[in-house]
């Protein structure tokens, strides 16, 4: 870690931001993982199952990989078999589609689901936009993160209890969308250990990186915010300010980053992700005069819908399984096998997780969960403390905080009053008219989906 970002951590441990819940407990599972991945037909299944193979320090460890789509969940057992062979790492890889039989003796739950799949997520996008509200993303704010984290709350209230029951001291990493409304959900409902993880960060080294002589790697950033909406405090290029390498960068980067740029222009911070990810979070990139996003180089709906017309994910498991070609054995970007290792005391480092604010982004409400820097020493995790954003995007990280609230709060009540206020608070929504016809409509499309409301 760099001498002067260490500084932000130095003190006592009196001096460190509170947390919830701490990890030193975990350790007592290094080198004997027993590891269960629930979603392992999607996406992060073939991605977090690489990077336990990439690793020494997952060896002897067991593998549980859960789905509801059997075919899939067989694919990506066989794939995961094949890489561990190959890498030589001695794992226990089973399956199961029953969680009362996969969850016992767990260290770690790691869950990457999306109930409903790319069906619903279609209809979260589309179905809005027929009254004017437009989503480049559409999984963790605006109408796509409301009824996706109904979605998700409704599978967690299942969850929870047989973790309970059966791994109550195992560590729930959640993968899954809309992060922070998972993961609050899960503080307020359950005893049960969480923390979130996602990848923007990395993504944003890649985006600095662009046009540049540098990697990736050489990038060293330090953010905090709403996850999918953080800023970056700190960042470091090979040591040096990297805040002057983004002063410098040309006209044709910032072309290509509509959104990066008016926040740089406008508050003289860089924002994390790539742009279709904060544009939702403010209520004046996504209009009709911007082309719904597209004159500020944001795509009108998910680029995901094209490519899962292209590439379907179960012939795609099929291709990883048996392509006869050695599949070359990497580290990927992905966080996860990084937190577990950290958490496990094999390294010291700082991760960016997704955990309770507890005031260390002063002015943000204090049981926000909110994506900040984590350093980890032996085992144990410290979070940053004073993580000052400019006053201009600690408005909307507040309000984000306080609309996911609201989203939590409704879901628990069961009422559609309730429903119509989070939804109407949205900053893509922003009207409780348009509110109260875009849940009634995604409502009832997935109403086998969602909670029983008790107002109807």
């Amino acid at each position: 870690m760099e001498p002067r970002i260490r500084e932000r951590f130095a003190g006592n441990r009196e001096d460190f931001t509170p947390i919830l819940f701490t990890l030193p407990a975990i350790n007592a599972f290094f080198m004997n993982h027993h590891i269960v991945l629930i979603g392992a037909g999607s996406l992060w299944g073939p991605l977090c199952i690489m990077d336990f193979c990439a690793r020494k320090t997952f060896d002897g460890s067991t593998i549980v990989l859960v789905d509801i789509h059997a075919e899939r969940l067989h694919w990506a057992a066989a794939y995961a078999r094949r890489i561990a062979a190959q890498a030589g790492r001695k794992l226990c890889i089973t399956t199961e589609t029953d969680l009362s039989r996969a969850l016992p003796g767990a260290s770690h739950v790691l869950v990457a689901v999306a109930v409903g799949g790319d069906l619903f997520w279609r209809q979260d996008v589309r179905l809005p936009q027929r009254h004017g509200v437009y989503q480049s993303v559409g999984d963790t704010v605006g109408p796509g993160g409301f009824f996706r984290g109904w979605r998700h709350m409704k599978f967690y209230e299942g969850l929870l209890p047989l973790m309970g029951k059966y791994c109550p001291d195992a560590l729930l990493i959640n993968l899954a969308n809309p992060m922070n409304i998972l993961c609050r959900f899960v503080e307020r409902t359950s005893p049960i250990r969480c923390i979130g993880l996602c990848h923007g960060v990395e993504d944003s080294r890649r985006i600095l990186a662009e046009d540049e002589a540098f990697e990736p790697a050489d990038v060293n950033i330090l953010a905090a915010g709403n996850n999918h909406f953080l800023f970056a405090l700190d960042i470091r290029l090979q040591g040096r300010d990297g805040l002057e390498m983004i002063r410098g960068k040309s006209d044709e980067f910032w072309r290509r980053h509509g959104v990066l740029a008016d926040f740089w222009r406008r508050f003289d911070t860089f924002t994390i992700n790539y742009d279709r990810h904060p544009a939702e979070f403010v209520p004046f990139y996504l209009t009709e005069q911007n082309g719904w996003g597209e004159k500020l180089g944001v795509p009108r709906e998910p680029r995901e819908f094209q490519w899962r017309e292209e590439v379907d994910p179960l012939q795609r498991l099929k291709a990883l399984a048996q392509d006869p070609a050695e599949i070359e054995i990497r580290r990927t970007t992905e966080p996860v096998a990084d937190l577990i290792e950290l958490a496990s005391g094999v390294r010291d480092g700082v991760l960016h997780l997704n955990i309770p604010n507890a005031n260390a982004i002063p002015g943000v409400p204090a049981c926000g969960n909110v994506e900040i820097p984590v350093h980890f020493e032996g085992g144990e995790m410290a979070p940053m403390a004073d993580l000052k954003l400019p006053g201009g995007v600690r408005f909307w990280v507040s309000r984000t905080c306080e609309v996911q609230e609201l989203v939590v709060d409704a879901f628990l009540s069961r009422k559609r009053r309730d429903a119509i206020v989070a939804l109407g608070a949205d900053a893509l929504v922003n009207d409780y008219e348009k509110a109260e016809r875009i849940f009634d409509a995604l409502y009832a499309a997935q109403k086998d989906y969602l909670p029983e409301l008790r107002d109807a």
